[in-house]
């Protein structure tokens, strides 16, 4: 077993539908290589598709059918986003701020911890992946 190099904080979140059925996901937070930058500096391209990169999957497939009248299961944002379906992604932001928010407060926590033990867990470099 190999030890991550990393940790993997997920939260879930609804995807609202046009219909306003919704689908229950499961995301990790994002690190530094999962934001997307478009080349036109599109805001919204850039979260739904940094949102994409972190959906681990979805609660059931989501069966969606395409113009030519056939039908497909879909299990990740990406796939959505790959046949055009409109979706609300309000209830993963307001999600991903919360757990983000907790994280951070956990993070500074364990420094602090970490300080008044007597250890020293100064950065020589800022950190940049939040």
């Amino acid at each position: 077993m190999a030890i991550r190099a990393y940790n993997q904080v997920t939260y879930k979140a609804k995807i609202k539908f046009e219909d306003n059925s919704t689908v229950g996901a499961t995301f990790r937070l994002p690190r530094s290589m999962d934001y997307f930058r478009s080349a036109e500096g599109n805001t919204n391209k850039d979260n739904l598709m940094t949102f994409s990169n972190t959906c681990l999957g979805f609660d059931k497939p989501v069966d969606v059918e395409l113009e030519d009248g056939t039908q497909i299961q879909c299990n990740t944002l990406a796939e959505l986003l790959e046949y055009g379906v409109p979706i609300d992604i309000t209830d993963v932001l307001v999600q991903w701020h919360k757990k983000h928010t907790e994280n951070e407060k956990a993070k500074e926590a364990l420094v602090k911890k970490s300080k008044s033990a007597g250890n020293s867990t100064q950065k020589a470099t800022p950190d940049t992946n939040n």
